[in-house]
């Protein structure tokens, strides 16, 4: 209630939002149902800086023994390991950024591939299926490494489209790694995002990021403003930079 209400004190705007942690928005979230009368303006949502951390987690759980941890053994990778310590987010998004790249640059490069079974995951994996390394491999890619690829780029170009479909598409994510307050936070944001009234809409949908250098694709979460752990800063000097 502290916190609320000092945020609600640094401003008369009519709604007031707050882009936090997940355990610092359930606890504001609850607040609001128990205090209706008291946070009639307050709007509380799941960052996507740590939305982006969580659901890079739920890859890592995933295909951690199959995609990632290979990886890490054969090119001596420090800083992974399968347990998310925010001190290690930035080496774990940078191997995982560049595995996924990797992975699509061999993929692409296989005999017989063509646009149209890149387009189509179940053909491409029925073809692979005799495979089973490979199978995995290509099924990681496809329906988890685009997925941590298309957070980053929501984020860094503030694509409200994009992220809103991402916080649903985390409930398959997290599907088999018994993290149940994550599941929980993107029904949370759903919520948000479909049920709130026009107004509140139109806030997640002009000012979904911000920019700290005010140039193009360096986009950040808004949570990223305070948390003392954070990624480095997306510069691009080129305006026209398409990530």
């Amino acid at each position: 209630m502290e916190l609320w209400e000092s945020c609600r004190a640094a401003t008369d705007a009519r709604y007031v939002v707050v882009w936090a942690d997940d355990q610092t928005c359930r606890n504001l979230w609850w607040l609001k149902f128990r205090h209706p009368e008291k946070m009639a303006s307050g709007i509380c949502i799941n960052g996507e800086l740590h939305g982006l951390m969580h659901q890079e987690d739920g890859i890592w759980i995933n295909y951690y023994a199959t995609a990632i941890q290979p990886f890490e053994l054969h090119l001596g990778i420090k800083g992974l390991g399968l347990k998310l310590l925010m001190k290690n987010h930035n080496t774990r998004d940078l191997w995982l950024s560049v595995i996924v790249s990797a992975g699509f640059v061999w993929l692409k490069g296989i005999d017989g591939m063509t646009e149209e079974l890149l387009a189509d995951p179940v053909k491409l994996l029925s073809k692979v299926r005799a495979n089973l390394p490979v199978y995995d491999f290509v099924g990681f890619l496809l329906y988890f490494g685009l997925a941590h690829m298309a957070y980053k780029n929501g984020v860094r170009t503030s694509h409200s489209k994009d992220l809103d479909f991402l916080w649903q598409y985390g409930l398959f994510l997290y599907g088999r790694t018994g993290k149940v307050h994550y599941r929980k936070a993107c029904l949370r944001m759903l919520k948000t995002i479909k049920d709130s009234e026009p107004n509140v809409q139109a806030i997640l949908k002009l000012w979904r990021t911000f920019t700290r250098l005010g140039k193009a694709c360096c986009g950040e979460g808004f949570d990223d403003l305070n948390e003392q752990v954070r990624p480095p800063l997306h510069y691009c000097s080129d305006m026209t930079c398409p990530f």
